[in-house]
Parts: C-alpha cells; structure tokens; sequence
C-alpha cells in the first residue's frame, strides 16, 4: 500500500511540472507575441515620423527660399494711379512683421488683392493634401488656397495694397507683360493686409511649434 502510494505521488508529481512548463511556455509566448506587436507598431510610428520630418523639413526649405512682395499705393497722396510703396519679405520675417517700424503703413483697413501669377504659382499649394504633412500645420497652408477668383478692377481702389510672388525669383514664371490682380470678397485672405499677415505668422509659429515637439527647434530659421 504504502509502495503504490509512493508511485502515484511520483506521477502526480510529474504532471504538476509539466503543467507548469507548458504554463512557462505559453506565457513566454504570449510576452514575445506582445514584444512583437509592440515593436511593429512603434517601428512603423517611428517611420511615419520620419517621413512627417522630411515633408516639414522640406516645407522649411520652401519657406526659407519663399520671399513675398508687397506693393501699395494710396499712402502717400490720394488717388495715387501708380503703386509708390513696394516691400519684399522673408516668409519666416512675418513672424515679427506688426512691430517693424519699417513695414507700419501695410496695416490699414483697406482690400487686399493678389496676382494671377500668386494664385497660380504660389509654392504653398496643394502641400496641405500631402498625407504626411501634420494636420496642424496643413490646416494654416489650407487657408493659402483661393477659391473661385475674379478679375480686379484697380481702377476701383484709392488706396490698396496687393501679395505677388517674388520679381526677382527665377523660379517663377511671368506671364502678360502688364499684371494682372484678383479678388475675392468673401475669402478671409482678401479682408486686408492684417490677415494675410496672421496667416503667414500662423503658419510659421505652427512650423516652429511642431520642430519644438520633437526637440528640432535648433534650427537657422530666417
């Protein structure tokens, strides 16, 4: 009796430490399983960051090169038929652009108008559809967008001021020897000067906000 008792302890035994190995094994499977998942999935959250990198740092290079020019008139004497007062700015420069004693006269309460040629060839267009652009910063680069644009009578404006594209960028092309201006009443970008600047400043304190996320604020930015 006591030797049949022994035998049945052993195997019983036995059974608990394969149980116990099979439980090992399946936990040691499990936690790799999870590693696994968890790697993949930081892995590709870290490609995708990558490639949001690159398309900002590619939209960086384009506002670096990027110079506005801004022409008005109406300032100096009323009813002036020619643009007297001309201004080419950095695009990153928006960003301090109210205090400049420099730049003060843009910020009167007048219609803004743009250029054929900005409405055409404005390298901001269509970035915001790039699926790898962070929201934030597309939804500023949306507002860039003109929908619907009329013909400007500049016989209509005593005093108005107009965005076009860089003159002295090759990289635009120029179209009729005269210029052409266009409008749009019900489109923000068309209010005044004021709010095509906060666009520019938004967009840029945008850009620089998303660098400072991912410690790249260290960039030459000007």
């Amino acid at each position: 009796m006591e030797i049949v008792f022994t035998i049945v302890s052993f195997k019983s035994s036995n059974w608990w430490a394969y149980f116990v190995d099979s439980i090992n094994i399946i936990i040691g499977i499990l936690t790799l399983l999870i590693a696994l998942k968890i790697f993949y999935r930081f892995s590709f959250k870290n490609k995708v960051l990558d490639k949001q990198f690159e398309t900002v740092s590619e939209l960086v290079n384009i506002l670096q090169h990027f110079t506005v020019s801004i022409h008005s008139k109406g300032h100096n004497e009323p009813k002036e038929n020619y643009f007297s007062l001309g201004w080419r700015v950095k695009f990153f420069d928006f960003k301090n652009l109210k205090e400049s004693e420099n730049h003060k006269e843009l910020f009167f309460d007048e219609k803004l108008l743009f250029t054929q040629a900005w409405f055409e060839q404005n390298p901001l267009i269509g970035l915001d559809n790039n699926p790898f652009m962070p929201k934030a910063i597309a939804n500023k680069i949306e507002k860039f967008r003109i929908w619907l644009p009329t013909k400007a009578n500049l016989d209509l404006y005593d005093k108005v001021t107009y965005i076009d594209l860089d003159q002295f960028d090759p990289n635009f092309k120029r179209g009729e020897k005269n210029t052409q201006f266009i409008c749009n009443p019900n489109e923000p970008c068309f209010e005044n000067f004021e709010t095509f600047y906060i666009m520019c400043k938004d967009l840029v304190e945008e850009v620089e906000k998303w660098l400072k996320k991912y410690d790249a604020d260290y960039l030459n930015l000007k």
